[in-house]
């Protein structure tokens, strides 16, 4: 891509914040020697949600290598700046950081480089941008809750904690909330509110997140805050109302 890029590591060292840091860091270098700039090549600071092995691993694997398709190439295999061509071409020599067996591997053995090949250029009928938010976990809720109780509750890596300062997001959770609020009969204002607490409540996401994913005009953290405050206050006093928090409470 022109302004970005994508990686899909493995980090059994939990070491990931340094090696990005060195990484980035010399190719800043490199950059700003070769073109005779100064100061900071990259934006920000880089995302990294886990994600889980057992399920999610191809479907980021296909978004990323379709990263390129149609707004750049037509033909994926163009794209030098991919290991699209490495998986593909059983002869072409890899990088030697490139690891290919474990992607492959959840294809048919009968000819896995044909498996991921047509599932990468099937049409995508899941978009990791729906569920990724800053320092995210991508899986089932079995791999969210073991991840979660192993490094966040009993804190046994505090390496892993201060790398991808853990997030509880539930992928499948998300589109639950929102087909539960869209049948209520109330009105849009209430449907909003009843959102902004179901997403605090199921999902762990701070309010800043959920405004700029959920909220085309981005309204303030605060505001979204208040609006909770505000709609807990009026449950403690309509009965309705409250049992529609207890029904979400409970999803």
């Amino acid at each position: 891509m022109t302004n970005h890029f994508h990686l899909l590591v493995q980090n059994p060292l939990c070491n990931l914040s340094k090696a990005m840091h060195l990484l980035l860091m010399r190719y800043a270098r490199y950059f700003n020697r070769k073109y005779k700039k100064r100061g900071k090549v990259f934006e920000g600071q880089f995302l990294a949600p886990i994600v889980c092995t057992e399920e999610y691993l191809v479907k980021v694997s296909k978004y990323i290598h379709r990263n390129p398709l149609g707004v750049i190439v037509q033909d994926l295999e163009k794209w030098e700046w991919s290991s699209y061509q490495y998986y593909i071409n059983r002869h072409r020599a890899k990088p030697r950081f490139l690891e290919k067996d474990l992607i492959l591997s959840k294809f048919s053995d009968d000819d896995q480089v044909l498996g991921f090949k047509t599932y990468t250029l099937e049409t995508p009928d899941w978009k990791p941008e729906d569920h990724i938010f800053h320092n995210t976990i991508i899986g089932s809720e079995s791999f969210i809750e073991r991840i979660s109780l192993k490094y966040l509750e009993n804190k046994v890596n505090t390496d892993v904690i201060d790398s991808y300062k853990l997030k509880m997001v539930y992928p499948n959770r998300i589109s639950d909330i929102q087909q539960h609020i869209s049948k209520l009969n109330i009105d849009m204002k209430l449907k909003s509110q009843l959102l902004v607490f179901a997403l605090k409540k199921k999902t762990n996401l701070t309010y800043s997140e959920i405004s700029k994913k959920f909220f085309q005009d981005h309204a303030k953290p605060t505001t979204l805050s208040d609006q909770v405050n505000r709609l807990l206050a009026k449950a403690a006093k309509n009965m309705d109302l409250a049992k529609l928090l207890f029904d979400i409470e409970t999803l």
